[in-house]
């Protein structure tokens, strides 16, 4: 399989720093080697982002030499997007998906717009896939604000998230106990400026994000 165009080269090298992490992750402590690579995405990515016009993970144009096919956007950027799904989807359900991308694509050229079109078919009410598409035609990267209140009487955790994007995204949470032991873990699909999310928990919990 090859790319359609340079513009899709995001596509292919986004794939290959995603399949290096995996097998790091396969061979070192997972959490560690994670640190390593968010710490990278703040240092390279975050900057380019403070700009006036960020740049999108795929370009639609060629403007000015600044604008190279390489660098961030492709290297470090990109491959967040394909952890991206596969955080929201799951191991098994990403795997499925990225299998039948590559044997419907065998000897041809792809794009993103066809890997999103096979998870589309296969999982069709998982993800809004044209809020996802986002992540590849607009420059940017969402700020997040979370606001937390436990209700004792009730027993509810109430957590609040926004983002001054629209964006979709994953937000994996873990609330522990007063011993460190994990209560509840989930991902929460983030597709909105505002969520309310209501767990009911016995003690008042710390909460992890990531």
């Amino acid at each position: 399989m090859t790319i359609k165009n340079w513009f899709e080269d995001v596509l292919k090298e986004g794939m290959t720093v995603f399949r290096e992490q995996e097998f790091s992750y396969s061979i070192w402590p997972r959490e560690i080697q994670r640190i390593s690579n968010v710490r990278r995405v703040k240092v390279d990515v975050f900057p380019i982002e403070n700009l006036p016009r960020p740049r999108p993970v795929r370009l639609s144009e060629y403007k000015v030499a600044e604008e190279t096919f390489d660098g961030p956007a492709n290297y470090v950027k990109a491959p967040e997007t394909k952890r991206m799904l596969y955080e929201l989807l799951g191991h098994k359900k990403f795997m499925k998906g990225i299998i039948k991308f590559l044997r419907a694509f065998d000897g041809d050229a792809a794009s993103i717009d066809d890997m999103l079109s096979v998870f589309k078919e296969l999982y069709p009410k998982e993800i809004d896939y044209n809020k996802f598409r986002k992540w590849y035609d607009e420059g940017g990267t969402s700020k997040v604000l979370v606001q937390k209140k436990y209700n004792a009487k009730r027993n509810i955790f109430t957590l609040k998230v926004y983002q001054n994007l629209d964006r979709y995204f994953p937000l994996k949470i873990g609330l522990l106990n007063n011993r460190g032991k994990e209560m509840i873990q989930e991902t929460l699909h983030i597709s909105k400026k505002k969520h309310v999310f209501k767990f009911r928990v016995k003690q008042a919990p710390y909460l992890s994000l990531h």
